[in-house]
């Protein structure tokens, strides 16, 4: 490392030795460079370049250096600008005016000789070609955006998906920055908005994105990007529109409204189109303060999102079951009665009549039923049960007001200033079919704001500075809560005041509702200076990320969760519950129940700083080749509390109780001099390398490779033992074999019902245990401490062709390599040589479940990537692309805020044998989406004259967009787990006996269910992961717009937004849980019914 860090040194100092001009590679800008040469290739030095921007009339002269090298630093993405080239000798050249994207811009010109007064006009888009970097990258601009059809919110993330080598989810059509594999990368993208990290610390999802109507663009970047970045998965940044010197701005309106859409996709019936009644209503205006200096823009939208009441079932008891009548229904046996011989069999006498008498119903039980609402339908009844008795109808209302507003300033010489900001607000309940049961105040609210500052400290330096701030805070209430419920009913052992949960079998559950209190802040502070040297470009800098989760976790507050499931009411026969025996709800009224749990947790003060620095070379070796080299290095001091709230299993630490390493770590105690949940790392360097080669005139080759990491948040480990230290929790299920309850309702908790194998729930309840020993004989989480750095290895070589100045095709291999990946994981499960009955016996550690992930995850991916696109030529744009792709893993594990899919192992030892094709596999992918505006009437090529004909055939646009893939993997599974395997998130997977293909798949039959075998309890089955796909993927989505031209400038577009527009169904995975009634059936879709959306928008 020390050679390393001795070679960067004097690399550094050589090309710092002489700086000539500056070269900007600002990645919240605009940048154009190239090389100036004569007609005969020399480079010519001295040339003075003017960067005119047309928007904002402003213009600054930069001058090529001795390398005959020009670099216009950072400029304003979105806006027009011409650049013009001036020495004594030289014709004058001017090249534009070009609408600038995010990034380099490579353009290199030739100067005609003669007089500087002559000049030569080249009238010209930006280039298409990308002859400046090896990334792999796309820009999605707002006139395309608001052109594509999308239906709901609009948002730009719709789109990601029409990107090569994505993929969403189960195959999903839509995804999110948080929900995308890109080129084999697990979702840990990272979001920027103007620049600036919108990524939360806690969960990695994107925070408080900005108004649709507000954005000018977006960078998607998926391979390869600059050591300015560390974080692997693609890179997104937003950026947000600007105020010119001319005002402009609009006003809107997305409407949906039910009778648009078509009916649901239903299997076998007819269904109803999901009620809707939406509005997204906005406007936006930006222009000048101060013509030339400074300028603003301002957005704001408020949804009215109220769908109608979706009429719905659940079942409640009926007046007779209120009073203890079951009559009818399965015979129900009197525990009171009840016998046990020396074999733990118990043998009850049946209530006569099938009735519970009065005086023997729970006072706490008559109190909690109290709350069910009478049936209002007859309902269904099957075997004496009576189901979906009582519907019910609840508005949807999901009400969201979004704010933005940008400013940009020039006042200060050799300075330009930028900041902006979004703030957005969703207030609301939740209800249910029970209230104020369930019922929950709550309000999420987010924002995130930076504030640039772009400094041309002199001709040969610039200085970018930027502070980030994100912010997120969601606030859930139930209405129960510090009401004295618990009190109100005789609940004498509820661990909180709040009602409690009752889940019965067969009947609507009663609760509380979900209680927290949710706060995240997280500064970004970064700084890049850009050097260049000759034909060395060079960019050094840093920041630092800190994050502050001052929260709860969710669901902190549960003064008491309660069991019935009708085991104490059952008779026996031949020593296990005879069938038709038994009804949960009269467990219920006697208060017996199966199963308790209670926690009572308090805000934790999580914190986190990731450091980080870089430094990047864009090396011009000549004006046709470029290379990108770049070391990044990152650090991290690891999740820690402020408080010592946290706490993990830790298999180096002593347990008092067995004498043995395996016990829990407590941050307050800091036990083997451990203080957080993760230890500090500061030795992770990333290098990068790529290229970039101008075959011809027409033609570039890129490629690359490069080391990345994920990163650092609690989900990325897994959010085991955050805030959990000072947690008072407990929990107790029958250990009896279904004789004794746990608790008794109507009791006060202190009695141990069941004998030696049991406890008192009062006993169970632990109030912020700190010993190591504290939580032995219960499930438990870990968080790993010395976890290594998740690493993905990403590398591509791309041909890229470009055959008239609007069309340009691609054609490359891109794949990736991912390690240290998070693999979801019980530490204690016993291994698969002591599978068995006893194997509770044989489990490595005297704890229950130890569940967490450890590092073993790994991935792999290869892929054929080929696109073509075409600027806006006569009218007409598009962009398609196939990929053929194959990615394997042996999980695709994350926490909370990334969605992964389903996880699936078996035996927890041995991670490789779960090696296969990941929940992210398409093979084949083929996307794309076009824009056509008709070519009449005013200004088009026909008709252009009429006005008459101009309002009725002209200003028609049509557009769509296109999605075409293979399917997704499943794993198939047991129903039933009788491995032994114990652990509560692993999976028994079946012997494969047979070809799962069928010839004539249908969705009632989508493979051969008789390919697989239950394996011999005690065993693990020999089928691999994924090894069965589902059904393709095809969606087609439409747009038709008319703009109606009012006068110059001033116009009022009517467009019609149509998803799914054939109404194809696009069917789910069917069930794969083997042994269950509806293995291999199709149930669900994946993609809705056609929905249709009218924009109206008044532009000016």
């Amino acid at each position: 490392m020390q050679s390393l860090t001795k070679f960067v040194a004097i690399y550094l100092w050589t090309v710092l030795l002489g700086v000539g001009i500056v070269w900007g590679q600002a990645t919240n800008s605009a940048d154009v460079t190239g090389t100036v040469t004569d007609p005969s290739g020399a480079v010519i030095p001295g040339v003075t370049v003017t960067v005119r921007n047309i928007d904002k009339n402003t213009e600054h002269p930069i001058t090529t250096n001795a390398a005959g090298v020009y670099d216009t630093g950072p400029l304003a993405p979105g806006d027009q600008y011409m650049l013009i080239f001036k020495k004594e000798g030289f014709a004058t050249l001017q090249r534009g005016p070009m609408t600038l994207r995010t990034g380099v811009i490579g353009l290199n010109v030739q100067l005609t000789l003669g007089q500087a007064t002559q000049q030569v006009m080249v009238s010209e888009a930006a280039p298409l070609l990308e002859t400046t970097s090896s990334e792999k990258s796309s820009t999605l601009a707002a006139e395309t955006l608001t052109r594509l059809p999308q239906v709901g919110a609009p948002d730009w993330q719709a789109f990601i998906i029409l990107l090569p080598g994505t993929a969403g989810l189960g195959n999903s059509n839509t995804v999110g920055m948080d929900g995308v594999s890109a080129n084999g990368s697990m979702p840990f993208s990272t979001a920027l908005f103007d620049g600036a990290n919108t990524n939360s610390p806690m969960s990695n999802n994107v925070i408080a994105t900005p108004i649709f109507d507000s954005i000018s663009e977006v960078k998607v970047t998926t391979s390869l990007f600059s050591a300015q970045y560390g974080n692997g998965g693609a890179l997104f940044n937003q950026i947000s529109k600007g105020g010119t010197n001319q005002f402009h701005g609009m006003g809107y309106d997305y409407l949906r409204n039910t009778v648009l859409n078509a009916n649901a996709y239903q299997f076998g019936t007819t269904a109803a189109r999901t009620p809707i009644h939406y509005n997204a209503i906005g406007g936006n205006v930006g222009g000048p303060v101060l013509k030339n200096k400074i300028f603003f823009f301002y957005g704001m939208e408020n949804v009215i999102n109220h769908g109608a009441a979706n009429v719905s079932y659940i079942s409640v008891p009926t007046a007779a079951m209120l009073n203890g009548d079951f009559s009818g229904m399965n015979t129900i046996y009197d525990p009171s009665t009840q016998t046990v011989n020396s074999a733990n069999v118990v043998t009850r006498q049946p209530f006569a009549n099938n009735r519970i008498p009065a005086s023997m119903l729970d006072s706490v039980a008559k109190n909690l039923q109290a709350y069910f609402p009478g049936p209002n339908l007859p309902g269904t009844v099957a075997n004496g049960v009576t189901t979906n008795n009582y519907q019910y109808a609840i508005p949807s209302i999901n009400p969201q007001i979004k704010y933005f507003g940008r400013f940009d300033a020039d006042i200060f010489r050799n300075h330009r200033i930028t900041g902006s900001a979004t703030w957005n607000d969703s207030p609301g309940k939740g209800v249910g079919p029970i209230a104020p049961v369930g019922v929950i105040d709550r309000d999420i609210m987010n924002a995130n704001a930076q504030l640039s500052d772009y400094w041309s400290i002199s001709p040969t330096t610039l200085n970018e500075f930027r502070w980030g701030f994100m912010a997120e805070y969601d606030k859930l209430k139930p209405q129960t809560m510090n009401m004295g419920y618990p009190q109100k009913l005789g609940l004498l052992f509820s661990k909180a005041d709040i009602f409690p949960n009752v889940n019965i079998t067969n009947i609507y559950g009663l609760g509380s509702g979900l209680h927290a209190n949710y706060q995240e802040n997280q500064h970004d502070i970064s700084d890049v200076v850009t050097l260049i040297r000759g034909r060395h470009t060079l960019h050094i800098g840093g920041n630092l990320v800190y994050m502050i989760a001052d929260s709860t976790a969710w669901g902190n507050i549960n003064g008491a969760t309660l069991g019935f499931t009708g085991v104490y009411t059952a008779g026996s026969n031949a020593g296990s519950l005879a069938s038709t025996t038994g009804v949960a709800y009269a467990d219920f009224l006697l208060g017996f129940a199966k199963s308790w749990s209670a926690s009572v947790s308090p805000q934790y003060a999580g914190r986190l700083r990731n450091p980080a620095a870089f430094v990047q070379d864009d090396f011009k070796v000549s004006p046709k080749l470029t290379l990108n080299l770049g070391l990044r290095w990152m650090g991290t001091t690891g999740f820690w509390d402020r408080d010592g709230n946290s706490r993990s299993f830790d298999p180096t630490v002593m347990n008092p109780a067995t004498g043995k390493l395996g016990a829990m770590w407590f941050g307050i105690t800091k036990a083997n001099g451990r203080t957080a949940l993760q230890k500090s790392q500061y030795n992770n360097w990333l290098p990068r390398i790529g290229f970039a080669y101008l075959f011809d005139s027409k033609t570039t080759v890129r490629g690359g490779f490069g080391m990345y990491t994920f990163p650092w948040n609690v989900d990325t480990y897994g959010s085991n033992g955050l805030g959990n230290a000072f947690t008072s929790s407990g929990n107790l299920t029958d250990s009896t074999n279904n004789v004794y309850p746990v608790v008794i309702l109507s009791s006060d908790g202190s009695t141990n019902y069941q004998g030696s194998t049991g406890a008192s729930i009062n006993s169970k309840f632990l109030g912020a245990v700190t010993t190591p020993q504290g939580y032995n004989g219960q499930s438990v989480g870990f968080q790993q401490y010395d976890s290594p750095v998740p690493r993905l290895y990403s590398w591509n070589f791309t041909i890229q062709r470009q055959f008239t100045e609007t069309l340009v095709a691609d054609l490359g291999y891109v794949g990736s390599y991912q390690k240290n990946l998070p693999f979801l994981t019980d530490l204690n499960q016993p291994s698969e040589d002591k599978l068995g009955p006893s194997s509770a016996q044989y489990r490595p550690y005297p704890f229950q479940t130890i569940s967490g992930s450890n590092t073993e995850g790994k991935s792999n991916y290869n892929s054929l990537q080929t696109s073509v696109s075409q600027r806006m030529r006569g009218g007409l744009s598009f962009s398609f692309n196939y990929t053929w792709s194959h990615m394997l893993s042996n999980q695709d594990s994350s926490g909370r805020g990334t969605m992964m899919g389903t996880q699936t192992y078996q035996n927890a030892y041995n991670p490789d044998v779960n090696y296969g094709a990941s929940n992210f596999d398409v093979r084949h992918a083929f996307k794309g989406n076009v824009v056509y505006a008709l070519p009449f009437g005013h200004g088009k090529t026909y008709m252009s004259q009429n006005a008459v004909a101009d309002k009725v055939i002209g200003g028609w646009t049509i557009s769509g967009t296109l999605v075409a893939q293979s399917g997704s993997p499943f794993t198939p599974v047991m129903a039933t787990n009788n491995s032994y395997s114990l652990s509560t998130n692993a999976s028994w997977y079946p012997n494969v006996v047979g070809n799962w293909r069928l010839d004539n798949p249908t969705i009632n039959g989508w493979f051969n269910v008789n390919a697989f075998a239950a394996p011999t309890a005690g065993t693990f089955g020999n089928m691999g992961r994924n090894v069965v796909y589902g059904p393709g993927l095809f969606s087609m989505n439409m747009s038709l717009a008319k703009s109606f031209r009012i006068r110059e400038k001033v116009r009022f577009d009517l467009s019609g937004n149509a998803t799914n527009i054939l109404n194809h169904p696009g069917f789910g995975p069917p069930d794969r849980s083997i042994g269950a009634g509806h293995i291999g059936n199709i149930t669900s879709t994946r993609v809705g019914s056609r929905q249709i959306e009218i924009v109206m928008k008044f532009i000016f």
